[in-house]
């Protein structure tokens, strides 16, 4: 076999390999190759995270995020506190310092979780409540530019408005007037601000929009993002409506069948079954748990209530 028949043979065999070929060859002639060329992998630009480790870099994110902010910090520092003092009541009420340094530790993770987790919460709900109205304000600035108003301009007249989206292109706006930023960087970091992928495909049309510009209609684009997000919208309202049916008869149900139910139940149950109810617990059953199970379904129906349905 001459020389040319071999380098062709390893170039298939390398492609085999890499995957492009079937995976049942590339087990069959796994071994061929030399180690140098088995060893070598995909370039750098083809190297790809996936899911999970997308996952992590967030998190990762989202705590070096929390630990920059000095009032994040000072949050972390009395849970800290709080797991200290968790530590000599646990010490004190088990007679084990093991077991009170173990359950302290537990209280530290639990505080600090939560306080990661509502600040995960705070920005998605920030993110939300700017994307709620934000059609309405692309609506604007798309009929503003297709007018032929000045792109500076628009930006003015959306930061006009009293609402989440009007304060971030106000703070575009000052970026751009004080701080001598381009109209780029300026939506750029409004990008980083607010937690919304409809917002960022918004801020990509318009800094399109303003490099671009020059065309008939130079809205359409913007016009159309903003279309999108109502008709998203409307799918959202719809979806909630069947759930918040369900969820409404829930609520009727342990607010004013159940108590009966369960009164009727301790009754007959303690004359036919002899089951043992005090009348104190009862009293906490019907006073207290009942209308805690009724407090979580309204704080769940609250907080899967869409944010543009909330006002």
């Amino acid at each position: 076999m001459g020389a040319g028949k071999m380098e062709g043979m390893k170039s298939r065999l390398a492609e085999i390999l890499a995957g492009k070929k079937e995976p049942c060859l590339k087990r069959q002639f796994g071994e061929i190759l030399p180690d140098s060329e088995k060893k070598q992998g995909p370039p750098k630009e083809a190297l790809e995270f996936s899911g999970s480790e997308k996952k992590k870099l967030c998190l990762g994110e989202e705590i070096l995020e929390f630990f920059s902010d000095s009032e994040n910090l000072g949050k972390a520092k009395h849970s800290l506190l709080v797991a200290v003092f968790a530590w000599f009541t646990a010490a004190l009420l088990l007679n084990s310092i093991f077991s009170g340094l173990l359950f302290s530790i537990a209280v530290f993770f639990a505080g600090f979780a939560v306080q990661l987790y509502c600040q995960r919460e705070k920005r998605r709900n920030y993110g939300k409540r700017v994307e709620a109205l934000l059609p309405f304000l692309l609506m604007d600035i798309a009929i503003e530019l297709n007018l032929g108003v000045d792109f500076l301009t628009c930006l003015k007249s959306a930061a006009k408005q009293r609402n989440e989206a009007g304060k971030e292109f106000k703070r575009v706006v000052l970026a751009i007037e004080r701080q001598g930023a381009t109209v780029q960087e300026a939506l750029l970091q409004m990008a980083k601000r607010v937690n919304s992928r409809m917002l960022n495909r918004s801020i990509v049309q318009l800094v399109a929009v303003f490099e671009q510009g020059g065309k008939t209609r130079p809205g359409e684009g913007i016009k159309r993002i903003a279309t999108e997000i109502l008709t998203r919208q409307k799918i959202e309202s719809r979806l909630f409506s069947g759930k918040l049916v369900v969820l409404s008869l829930l609520f009727i149900a342990i607010s004013a069948i159940v108590p009966g139910l369960f009164q009727s139940f301790t009754i007959v149950g303690s004359m036919i079954l002899q089951l043992r109810f005090t009348a104190l617990q009862a009293f906490i059953t019907i006073a207290v748990v009942f209308p805690l199970i009724d407090l979580c379904i309204l704080f769940y129906i609250r907080n899967r209530t869409p944010v543009f349905l909330r006002s």
